[in-house]
């Protein structure tokens, strides 16, 4: 009689079980479905927007008389204040386009920044409690070329994560040229690898100007920053930095600096 109990016992326990898994399977393969569905319905609108967004700014960009701009507008502007993700996708494209183009076209496109207000979405970002926004905002504000922008940028230039400090140099090298690093030379900011090919980029990029007096650099209290001032020297090629060179290579330098020379000599 006890078997039998235990035996019952038993089978209810397992058919309890075998109903959970069978229900925990049914729940996850609804949640996978649900989730395929979202991302699919989310990939429809994001090509029906994008589609919206770059017939928009093509008219703008290249159509003379505007008529086909000012239609296809009345559409874009009814998603634009409606649409957080359109308006995400908007500022997307402009930033991608601004790096594509220059001149006349790049102006066209700062001033559709501003005349749909995207600067004040972008300025919000540099107030968020999250790292990941306030990079973004400075990338959308630095690349728009929104120099009103620049001290909200410069007091970041102080934040307590890496990333954001970062960031916030390149954006105000953006926006002022290469003579940011001088103010900035002595700052806690380390010019690592990475940072010096992004600043690189942005002057190759820009085709940034030599300000002039880049042997400045070489008084920072920072090895990284001396080190990029000979990468930076070395790749303006100017007579004045050969020579700074020339004599930095026969005096007891730093031996980090030497070894960067080293690597150059066949320039001076």
């Amino acid at each position: 009689m006890v078997d039998l109990v235990q035996i019952d016992i038993l089978v209810k326990i397992l058919l309890s079980t075998i109903f959970i898994m069978v229900g925990l399977i049914i729940l996850l393969i609804l949640l996978i479905l649900s989730k395929k569905y979202r991302r699919n319905k989310e990939e429809k609108v994001r090509k029906i927007f994008q589609s919206i967004i770059d017939q928009t700014l093509f008219n703008y960009l290249f159509d003379d008389d505007e008529t086909d701009y000012i239609k296809e507008s009345k559409l874009f502007d009814q998603y634009f204040l409606t649409s957080r993700f359109f308006k995400k996708l908007t500022l997307k494209s402009l930033v991608t386009l601004q790096n594509n183009y220059t001149g006349g076209y790049k102006r066209k496109l700062e001033y559709f920044f501003e005349e749909k207000n995207l600067h004040q979405y972008s300025l919000i970002k540099l107030n968020s409690r999250r790292w990941p926004l306030i990079v973004e905002g400075i990338r959308d504000l630095s690349s728009m070329n929104y120099k009103s922008a620049a001290p909200q940028i410069s007091r970041l230039l102080k934040h307590s994560h890496s990333m954001v400090r970062s960031e916030a140099l390149l954006g105000m090298i953006k926006l002022n040229g290469i003579t940011e690093l001088y103010r900035m030379k002595n700052s806690d900011i380390n010019l690592n690898d990475w940072l010096q090919c992004n600043i690189m980029f942005v002057i190759i990029q820009q085709k940034l100007e030599d300000p002039g007096n880049l042997d400045n650099l070489l008084d920072s209290s920072i090895p990284s920053w001396r080190i990029f001032a000979l990468r930076l020297m070395q790749y303006y090629k100017s007579s004045q930095y050969q020579l700074t060179l020339k004599s930095l290579s026969e005096q007891n330098a730093d031996p980090l600096l030497k070894i960067e020379i080293e690597k150059w000599k066949h320039l001076i």
